[in-house]
């Protein structure tokens, strides 16, 4: 989320500084540049300094960085996160090309718009992961939905666990596991719709119970209040 350049270098030298320490020549670095830059579109930046650019155009510096030291695995960690949407949508759409260029990269978001760009998408739950979706021949727009209804899923779902735990009934904790094997099943198929029909109603059944026997106790509680007016009488 942080370029971390330094201001004191040009974007050219903040790219090359990863070769610089690790002791290689320049005639080596020049011309991964050279393939670099325009892919990226930074070709007539290199001369300026971090403080001179936008933000989105610091992202790409940052992202050559990565990139020149060619790894088998590019980590991004957010890195979205600190731009607008033209410059988000502008890095997805590089990440894209060097990914069908052969790179892999592993990018950990809280965006489901940055996440549509992938080909294998991982849902990450309390360290473990609960779900994948794979894009197939799906577009952008067909995963963004896919990636939200899971989304949605997970949130129904938590709020299963808040709205039973907090009934005061015996055995609350096996309802819990039973209504949460219950919503997380129709995620692997198309009925992702059912899960909310069938925790509303789930909920529902147990608050319309509280309620019914409060009124039986309520009215217990009257009629022996009138028997005793009675006796007493």
């Amino acid at each position: 989320q942080d370029f971390n350049l330094l201001d004191t270098l040009t974007l050219e030298d903040n790219i090359y500084l990863p070769l610089v320490l690790a002791g290689k020549k320049h005639k080596d670095m020049e011309p991964k540049l050279q393939r670099l830059a325009p892919m990226l579109g930074i070709s007539n930046l290199l001369k300026k300094y971090p403080y001179e650019v936008s933000g989105g155009e610091k992202q790409r510096t940052a992202v050559a960085r990565a990139m020149i030291t060619e790894p088998d695995l590019l980590l991004a960690d957010e890195p979205t996160g600190a731009l607008d949407s033209r410059s988000s949508e502008e890095l997805l759409r590089i990440f894209s090309n060097l990914h069908k260029s052969g790179q892999t990269i592993l990018m950990v978001t809280h965006s489901a718009r940055a996440a549509s760009h992938a080909g294998r998408v991982l849902f990450i739950k309390d360290g473990e992961v609960f779900h994948q979706l794979y894009r197939g021949n799906m577009s952008n727009d067909e995963l963004y939905t896919k990636i939200s209804d899971a989304l949605t899923i997970l949130m129904i779902q938590m709020s299963v666990y808040l709205a039973v735990d907090m009934l005061p009934l015996p055995g609350a904790q096996g309802i819990t596991e039973m209504m949460y094997t219950t919503v997380m099943l129709p995620v692997f198929g198309k009925a992702y719709l059912m899960p909310s029909m069938i925790v509303t109603r789930a909920v529902n059944f147990y608050i319309l119970l509280i309620i019914s026997l409060i009124i039986v106790l309520g009215y217990h509680f009257v009629i022996d209040q009138k028997k005793s007016i009675c006796y007493n009488k």
